[in-house]
């Protein structure tokens, strides 16, 4: 399993494991971080060593799909609205809008 490390929205500790999001619950007198998922509705948990480097339990499954397949989701409905855009702006707006256009999906 793959842990990375971050921060909540509030500043708060969190890690990333396997695509799902956890913010820490509580630290245990042994060390041990004890983590629940950050979907509200999620029972998830997990367990950690106190460098939050090794899994020590993970129980039970996730109600939800990964924060990786929601990102990747969002990112195709952002496709579809970019292309939906350059068909109107191709069939509405003058050519030199149509450039900026272009030029501004090349950055991005």
């Amino acid at each position: 399993m793959n842990i990375q490390i971050l921060d909540t929205n509030q500043g708060k500790p969190g890690v990333l494991c396997d695509g799902y999001r956890y913010r820490q619950a509580y630290t245990a007198k042994n060390g041990d971080i004890s983590w629940r998922c950050s979907s509200a509705k999620c029972k998830a948990r997990m367990r950690t060593d106190c460098e939050k480097t090794v899994v020590i339990e993970l129980k039970p499954e996730h109600n939800h799909e990964a924060a990786e397949r929601r990102n990747e989701r969002d990112k195709i409905s952002d496709v579809s609205i970019v292309i939906r855009s350059i068909w109107l702006c191709t069939r509405y707006c003058s050519v030199s809008s149509i450039d900026r256009l272009c030029l501004l999906i090349i950055k991005c």
